[in-house]
């Protein structure tokens, strides 16, 4: 796989490959964090490592596609122009502080496979105005920290 590209980086959007099971930051560019827009995770990641996209000024909307199941510690946070979350059925775990200080989230739409919610993982996306959820009930088994 070494020779293989993990990833490409065109007008903005940032796209995995499709050998990629784990994302983490060092994978990336260090230059492409300050300029990416869009990302564009494949079905076959299922996890997205503690702080992989971390303060990503510019990013204003992430595609995930079903198959991942864990977002950890502060993936996202600090990404102060994501405007939507839609995760896919197949999460499971999003982990603490994922999306701390998400200024700018407006819409959340969770899946069903959510069982677990982490402490202060939307914290300070102050800006939200629609959570969506297919079943109450469903909901209703998640865990809480």
């Amino acid at each position: 796989m070494s020779s293989e590209k993990l990833y490409t980086f065109n007008d903005g959007v940032l796209t995995f490959s499709s050998n990629i099971k784990t994302i983490d930051r060092s994978i990336v560019n260090s230059n492409v964090f300050d300029h990416v827009q869009k990302i564009i995770i494949p079905p076959n990641v299922s996890v997205i490592e503690e702080k992989a996209f971390y303060s990503c000024p510019k990013l204003t909307s992430v595609i995930f596609s079903e198959g991942v199941e864990i977002i950890n510690e502060r993936a996202f946070a600090n990404c102060k122009n994501l405007k939507e979350l839609r995760f896919p059925d197949s999460l499971k775990t999003i982990a603490n502080y994922a999306f701390r200080g998400c200024y700018s989230v407006k819409d959340i739409i969770f899946g069903n496979g959510l069982v677990f919610i982490g402490e202060g993982a939307f914290d300070n996306c102050n800006d939200i105005k629609n959570v969506y959820i297919e079943s109450i009930a469903d909901w209703c088994k998640i865990d809480f920290k």
